[in-house]
């Protein structure tokens, strides 16, 4: 049964892997002061890193009952896993991207033209998340090369305040 969690400061609800158990998301957001790292389905599909001392709630939710595999999200008739259908209004989840992408908190989530920033491809993304779960472990700033549109420059990620960051792989 998949689940999902709603993290303060973010408008949406990050359905997260097939693997992903309540009880054990809970203990380690209980009992650790170092960073989560899950798999996350949709909005956006790839790998979040959250920070418990960073953010102030996160509510990890479980299906409606009378959930119905093969619907939409926020519909007791169920959703598709991986989310091929987008709830109204919102961006299609999954969304094809030829790059790598990385997603950090905003009032709006990612929407259909504005996903997140876009990594090089030369971007090791096991190294970017060590470097992420570095930074929220020790609470310093590290700078990350991304594009935003025709722009480009570093963005630079106070650990020690950023409560999660979703990094995603390029799609084909």
């Amino acid at each position: 049964m998949p689940l999902a969690l709603r993290i303060a400061g973010d408008p949406n609800l990050w359905v997260l892997g097939a693997d992903a158990q309540a009880d054990a998301i809970q203990q380690d957001l209980i009992n650790q002061d170092n960073p989560v790292t899950l798999d996350v389905d949709w909005p956006l599909k790839g790998r979040l890193v959250l920070s418990p001392l960073a953010v102030t709630s996160v509510a990890v939710l479980t299906p409606p009952v009378g959930w119905i595999p093969g619907g939409d999200v926020a519909s007791p008739s169920g959703w598709i896993p991986g989310g091929h259908m987008p709830p109204p209004g919102g961006p299609p989840s999954n969304a094809i991207q030829n790059s790598a992408l990385l997603y950090v908190p905003s009032l709006t989530g990612p929407v259909p033209d504005d996903l997140g920033y876009t990594l090089p491809e030369s971007t090791d993304l096991t190294e970017l998340e060590n470097e992420i779960v570095a930074a929220m472990t020790d609470g310093t700033t590290i700078a990350i090369e991304v594009t935003l549109g025709a722009w480009g420059g570093p963005l630079l990620l106070n650990g020690a305040a950023l409560p999660f960051a979703v990094i995603c792989p390029p799609r084909a």
